[in-house]
């Protein structure tokens, strides 16, 4: 029986990736993943797997719904700021994860960078191919945010301080990301 499950067209938004997403439909689905993220910060959680593998989107043919999945290495930070996962993605490392073994709510919106980037481009922002070592080469040194830097568009400055290596000086929220891609968009 289907009473109660819900039919994605898509099975996640890694299918929609073979081409960059139209900016309307990129800055809506961000927009529900910030909303998602919000929330979920808010109530002290950090989802730490944030990657288009875990993002269904649904009813592309009108107004798109974006539903964030898979929370088996989520975490319910209980009055800490931070936390040390025992699993990590490669594809989607975090800075702070890198070097100091931790993962924030900012690492989430890190994530969120990474994902953004490549709705934008169809291709991902860090070789996710190359081995463990070059993939933390890259993080270390800030390719991620320079190659977003380098495309040159009002979201691409968006999508660059979701990716700064040092979480100070990223956004500090799910909102502050919103309040500035609802600025470059709305231009």
């Amino acid at each position: 029986s289907l009473v109660g499950s819900e039919m994605c067209i898509r099975d996640s938004l890694r299918g929609m990736l073979t081409k960059p997403l139209a900016n309307n439909l990129l800055v809506e689905l961000s927009r529900q993943l910030l909303m998602t993220l919000q929330y979920l910060h808010d109530n002290h959680v950090v989802h730490s797997d944030l990657h288009a593998g875990n993002v269904l989107v649904s009813q592309l043919d009108r107004d798109p719904v974006v539903k964030l999945t898979d929370f088996g290495v989520a975490h319910q930070l209980d009055g800490a700021s931070w936390f040390r996962p025992q699993v990590a993605n490669p594809k989607i490392l975090t800075p702070e994860l890198v070097t100091a073994g931790y993962t924030t709510t900012q690492s989430d919106l890190y994530q969120l960078g990474l994902l953004m980037y490549q709705m934008h481009t169809s291709w991902p922002a860090i070789d996710v191919e190359a081995p463990y070592s070059e993939i933390t080469r890259q993080i270390a040194e800030g390719t991620p945010r320079q190659k977003a830097e380098a495309l040159g568009t009002p979201l691409s400055q968006v999508i660059a301080k979701l990716l700064r290596r040092r979480d100070a000086y990223r956004y500090h929220s799910a909102r502050e990301v919103w309040d500035d891609l609802r600025q470059v968009t709305w231009r």
